[in-house]
C-alpha cells in the first residue's frame, strides 16, 4: 500500500470526530549542558519508509494501518478537527528508540506566509500529538539519548522553532504550558539587541527570560548571519563562504575568524543573559558546510540542527541532527501527523 494510502486512513480517522484519550507530553524544566524576513528553508519530502501494522481505532470502527507503503505524501492537505486513537497502548507504539523533531517558524493570526500556522493550527497539532500518542520530550531528555545516557518513550517527539519572532511568546508559550510540553527555540541572538529586526518583531530579552523561566530551552540560530550574500552568481548564506567586507574579498582566515565571532557572540549573550550554558545552534537555511560546522564545534556548540528530514537514532552525529518541518500554513495536523510517522521509520 502506498504512503497516500496511510495519508487517508488517517484523514478518516480524523474526519470521523472522535477524541481518543490524551496522554499528555512531560517535560524537565532543567536546561541540559546545556528566520528572519529572508526566505526560509523548505523541508524536503521524507524518505520511503516500511512501518510494522498499527490498528487506531474509534468509537464506531477500528482500522489498521499499513505493514508497508511507498510513494509520495500528497501534496492537497486534509483539514480536520480531532486527533487518532491508538487501539491500545502496546498497539499505539509507532516506533521505539529513536526520535522526531519537528521545525516551526511562526505563528500569527494575521501575518500570512507559508512557513506561518494560525494559533488554532499550532493548538491543533499539540492536540492531535497527544490524541495519537506521541510523546513530546525535554531537551535534555534527547541530549542525554545522544550521548547514550538515556533511553526516549515510545514515539518521542521534540519540538524546535526558528527565528525568535515574538509570536513564539504570545501563542507559542501558553499552548505548550496548556500542554504540558516544552519547546526548544533557536533565536537569531541579534534581534533581540535590536540588530535588523526590519518590519517583523522579534523577542525582547524580557520575554526570552520569561521563556526561560517556564521551562523553555533557548539556543542560537547565530548572532546575525541569517542572510544570504551573493557569491559567482548564487545565493548562499552568509556562515557558509567567504564574502567581500568593505569593499575587501575576505580571506579564508578572516571569513572563519568573522563567523567564529558571530557564533560565540550569540552563545555568549544568550549565556549571559539566561544564566544556562548553550550548547546548540540551528543552521539558518538548514544546513552548513564542513568548514561552518568545524568553526561552530570550536565556538563551543555540541549540537548542531539541520533540516535534513529523518529520524534521529543513537547513531546520529551530533553535527548533523535532522529535522522535518510540520509548521506550514497548508498542512493539516492529519498530514503533520503521518509525516512524522513516515520519517520515524525511514
Amino acid at each position: 500500500m502506498r504512503r497516500s494510502a496511510l495519508f487517508a486512513s488517517l484523514a478518516a480517522l480524523l474526519a470521523a470526530g472522535v477524541a481518543g484519550a490524551a496522554v499528555q507530553g512531560s517535560y524537565s524544566t532543567t536546561a541540559p549542558n546545556a528566520e528572519a524576513a529572508s526566505p526560509r528553508p523548505v523541508t524536503p519530502a521524507a524518505s520511503t519508509v516500511r512501518p510494522a501494522a498499527v490498528t487506531v481505532s474509534t468509537a464506531t470502527s477500528s482500522h489498521t494501518l499499513p505493514a508497508a507503503d511507498e510513494g509520495t505524501v500528497p501534496s492537497t492537505h486534509v483539514r480536520y478537527t480531532t486527533g487518532l486513537t491508538p487501539a491500545s497502548n502496546a498497539q499505539g507504539v509507532y516506533y521505539q528508540n529513536r526520535v522526531v523533531v519537528l521545525t516551526f517558524h511562526d505563528i500569527s493570526p494575521t501575518f500570512k506566509s507559508h512557513w506561518t500556522m494560525t494559533p488554532e493550527q499550532f493548538t491543533a497539532d499539540l492536540d492531535a500529538l497527544q490524541k495519537a500518542h506521541f510523546n513530546v520530550i525535554s531537551n535534555d531528555q534527547f541530549v542525554r539519548f545522544l550521548r547514550h545516557q538515556g533511553r526516549v518513550p515510545d514515539n518521542a517527539v521534540l519540538l524546535t522553532f526558528d527565528d525568535g519572532y515574538e509570536d513564539m511568546y504570545t501563542y507559542a508559550l501558553p499552548a505548550l504550558q496548556q500542554h504540558h510540553m516544552q519547546g526548544t527555540f533557536f533565536i537569531i541572538v541579534g534581534t533581540a539587541d535590536g540588530k535588523n529586526g526590519g518590519q517583523l518583531k522579534y523577542l525582547t530579552w524580557q520575554e526570552l527570560q520569561t521563556m526561560h523561566d517556564a521551562g523553555m530551552v533557548l539556543a542560537s540560530h547565530t548572532y546575525n548571519s541569517h542572510f544570504h550574500v551573493k557569491e559567482n552568481g548564487r545565493l548562499i548564506p552568509v556562515f557558509d563562504t567567504p564574502t567581500v567586507i568593505n569593499h575587501q574579498q575576505e580571506t579564508e582566515a578572516q571569513y572563519e575568524a568573522r563567523i567564529l565571532a558571530d557564533f560565540k557572540q550569540a552563545k555568549n549573550e544568550l549565556e549571559t543573559h539566561l544564566h544556562s550554558p548553550v550548547i546548540e545552534m540551528a543552521w539558518p537555511y538548514g544546513w552548513g558546510t564542513q568548514t561552518a560546522t568545524r568553526v561552530a564545534e570550536s565556538a563551543g556548540y555540541q549540537l548542531l540542527f539541520t533540516t535534513t528530514p529523518g529520524p534521529v537514532t543513537p547513531w546520529t552525529s551530533l553535527s548533523d541532527i535532522p529535522r522535518i518541518d510540520i509548521g506550514y500554513d497548508d498542512m493539516s495536523p492529519t498530514e503533520a501527523i503521518a509525516s512524522i510517522i513516515q520519517t520515524a521509520r525511514g
